[in-house]
Order: structure tokens, then C-alpha cells, then sequence
């Protein structure tokens, strides 16, 4: 099976998954880490820290206008300059690059006592002043999840391997678990939810040794482990759909169901016990090169130091090579590796070149079968070359949620995945200037 990639002539061929059995992971220190201080629509953060101030781990360098969400330093270091660098959505933003002065300094906020102590709007406030943003999911601020107005039932821990080709950072959380424990009465308490899952799949015996083992230490919290099938997409939609039998529009939280993945639950738990926002990121290097493998590294990182240092001897042959950010699935393609690793980001996929081969849609209905937003790929592949816009709302196109599955199983070889992705796109922009 051949799969196509986001703006990208070329394809990756696929037909076994390309991962190396766990290693200890490398711990990376970099020399300077890159911090966005523009939010994502580019407006520039207030209350910004000067050049030249010195930061430590976890100081608020700026705060989003709308609010007042923190941006923060990954090192203990100075604040050199603004430079401006390129993201992996192939978008730019200004940053402040910071030197690491290695001494590991950290600037820490409030512990938490007792869940009795705080009201739900207290823990509220506590989560967005971590400035904790989902892994792989748009920067989105973890906060935004638990808003009041959502009529919460179930609290999802998504464990599960998501990208199928690279180790997850998961297999590091195993040692973090614990954090998990003492996020869940916080959490549930802002959420009032009533039941809480934990979902992993078979080949991830370590971590469901872990969570069994801990589950008797922490019999007092009621936490359910799921042991499920591999599939693709292990996302939020297909979580809901397949186990919970529900269907929503945009988020879970329509449903009464919020998704939070592993990582992010136990960098809520550290937060709140120690007062530490989340510094490192678990990073994975895979695919064609000579030593596969994972890092963790603090965030804001150049994805060219991560191959080059972390790579042990790996030969980048950027006339051979195509390399996506996070998982060669759902990722975005680069022809270098000229962008930051942020906190959303889980890696790097090397691989090389294949000419993609299209052929002709057969109409078999695989990618319906297979998508987990219920789209008709097929039919938007059709009305886009037609420039069929209003065809193309009626096919809700805008519900695609990237994920690649599409272009994975299509027989013909048909780019489904970034059609529908450009499409989407391309209707945004239409609605937003009329």
C-alpha cells in the first residue's frame, strides 16, 4: 500500500511499518530554543519580556491578547533576539531565540493542595495558567477542553499508539504515570464527569503493566483501562464513534466526551503536584536512517539539530529524501528540515522519494468505509475539480480532519487525503471573504 502526503508530488511506499524495537531514549540539550511570541492568528503577545532578560524553566514570556494564555521558556537561559522561523504548517512566526545556559533553573507556580480546596472555576484558571497545549492537535490550549459550558459525561485518556510507523511517546510516560492519579479528582471536578477510561492497545504491555500496578495503589480513584484493537485512527472521533456510539459535528464535547492524550494528563498531574510546566517533548526519529530512534528534548528546537545530532551518523540526503513532521499518515511534508519541533509536534519521518502513480477512481467506496468523519472522499475528489463549492458544502468537507486514511487506502493511488485537506481550506477561505 502507498500513501500520499500533503503538498507533496511524491508518495511513501509503506507495506510494513518501519520502526525499531524501544531503546533508552537520548536527552538532547540544545544550544538555543526558539519561542513563538505571536499567537497563532499573528498578533504579538502582551506583557512581553525584553531582549536580553534572563528566563528560567516555566517564565511567562508573553500572554495571548484574547486570554491571557501563557507562552513560556522551555531552558533557563537569555533572551538574545527576535528572529523570525518557519513553523512545520510551513507557516512563520516571530520568536524569541533563547540561549541555554545549562543550569536548569526553573520558575515555579503554586502547588496544589487538596482537590476540597478550589472551586471549579479555580481549577479552571490553574490549567490555563500551566499553558499546556494538546500534543499534535493545532496548539489547541488545553483548558479549552473543560470550558463550562460542555455538559461532560466521560473523560477518555487516549494511551494508544495514534501514529502507526514511530514509537509514541507513551512507552516514556510509563515512568510519569503516577501524575495521572493525582490530575483525576482536579479534573473531575472541573469536568464533572462520571466515568473515566483509560484506552491502550495490546502490543503496549509495559504500559498496561504499569497502569495495572498502579491502578491498585490508587484503587480510591476509579480509572477504567481499555484494552483495544490497533486500528487507525485511534483519534477522538473514532473513540467515539466505534466504542461510545456517537457521532458529533466538530468536538466531542458535543457528545459529552473529552479526549486527552496521556502525555498531556500527566503534564496536568506534574503542574498541579509540583508546579512545573511542561519542558520537554518526546520526539521521534524514524524511518531511512541508519539509527532510528527517540529523544527528549526541551521544545522549540530546529528539527535539523534533532536528525543531525541526535541521528548518530545518519547521512541527510535532502535530493533523496522527503521528511514529515509527526507521522507519515497525517504529517506534512518537508524537503528539509528547516523548522521548529514545538510542543505539539512527535517527530520526524524520513523516507525516500517514490513517483507517485495515480490512477483512475474506481468508485469502491473504500475511503466512506474508512473515514472517521463519515466524509465521502470520493465525491469531494470529484466536485474539486469541478470547483464545485457549494457541492462541496453540502459533502461537509469541513469536517475533514486530516488524518490520511483515505489516501491510505485508496486502490488508485488518488492523493484523497490532501484533496480534501486543500479543499477544505479552500472553502474557509472563500466563506471568509465574502
Amino acid at each position: 500500500m502507498s500513501l500520499h502526503l500533503f503538498s507533496s508530488s511524491h508518495l511513501i511506499d509503506i507495506n510494513k511499518k518501519k520502526t525499531s524495537n524501544y531503546s533508552q531514549p537520548f536527552t538532547y540539550e540544545p544550544k538555543y530554543v526558539y519561542i513563538p511570541i505571536t499567537s497563532s492568528n499573528n498578533e504579538l503577545l502582551n506583557d512581553l519580556l525584553q531582549v536580553g532578560t534572563i528566563v528560567k524553566k516555566g517564565t511567562v514570556i508573553g500572554k495571548q491578547k484574547e486570554d491571557n494564555f501563557p507562552y513560556y521558556s522551555s531552558i533557563s537561559g537569555i533572551i538574545k533576539e527576535v528572529v523570525e522561523m518557519p513553523l512545520s504548517d510551513f507557516t512563520f512566526r516571530k520568536c524569541y531565540k533563547i540561549e541555554n545556559d545549562y543550569l536548569s533553573e526553573w520558575d515555579l507556580d503554586k502547588k496544589l493542595a487538596s482537590v476540597d480546596s478550589y472551586s471549579k472555576g479555580d481549577i479552571y484558571n490553574f490549567l490555563k495558567n500551566s499553558g499546556l497545549v494538546e500534543r499534535c492537535d493545532s496548539f489547541l490550549p488545553i483548558y479549552k477542553k473543560f470550558e463550562p459550558e460542555y455538559n461532560l459525561d466521560t473523560l477518555i485518556i487516549n494511551a494508544t499508539e495514534f501514529n502507526p510507523y514511530s514509537r509514541s511517546e507513551n512507552t516514556y510516560s510509563e515512568s510519569l504515570l503516577e501524575f495521572v492519579y493525582f490530575a483525576l479528582p482536579y479534573i473531575k471536578k472541573l469536568s464533572g464527569v462520571k466515568k473515566t477510561y483509560i484506552f491502550v492497545t495490546p502490543s503496549q504491555k509495559e504500559l498496561i503493566n504499569k497502569i495495572e500496578l498502579t491502578k491498585k495503589e490508587y484503587n480510591n480513584i476509579n480509572l477504567e483501562l481499555k484494552i483495544i484493537e490497533d486500528l487507525y485512527p485511534i483519534n477522538d472521533r473514532n473513540l467515539a464513534r466505534i466504542f461510545f456510539k456517537k457521532q458529533y459535528k466538530a468536538i466531542s464535547q458535543e457528545v459529552g466526551l473529552v479526549t486527552i492524550s496521556l502525555y498531556s494528563m500527566e503534564m496536568i498531574g506534574r503542574y498541579f503536584f509540583e508546579g512545573k510546566k511542561a519542558d520537554l517533548a518526546y520526539y521521534n526519529i524514524e524511518g531511512e536512517i541508519n539509527n532510528p530512534c527517540s529523544v527528549i528534548s526541551p521544545f522549540g528546537v530546529l528539527a535539523s539539530n534533532l536528525a543531525n545530532i541526535i541521528g548518530q551518523g545518519t547521512k541527510i540526503d535532502e535530493d533523496k529524501l522527503l521528511y514529515v513532521e509527526s507521522n507519515p499518515v497525517g504529517g506534512f511534508v518537508h524537503a528539509n528540515l528547516n523548522y521548529l519541533m514545538l510542543i505539539n509536534s512527535s517527530g520526524i519521518y524520513a523516507n525516500n522519494k517514490v513517483e507517485r502513480k495515480e490512477s483512475r477512481c474506481i468508485k469502491c467506496g473504500k475511503c466512506v468505509n474508512y473515514c472517521p468523519s463519515d466524509l465521502h472522499p470520493h465525491e469531494i475528489y470529484f466536485s474539486d475539480r469541478n470547483n464545485d463549492f457549494e457541492k462541496l458544502k453540502k459533502l461537509n468537507v469541513i469536517k475533514c480532519n486530516g488524518c490520511g486514511v483515505c489516501s491510505y487506502i485508496c486502490p488508485s493511488n488518488i492523493d484523497l487525503s490532501s484533496i480534501c485537506y486543500k479543499a477544505k481550506l479552500n472553502l474557509r477561505n472563500k466563506d471568509e471573504h465574502r
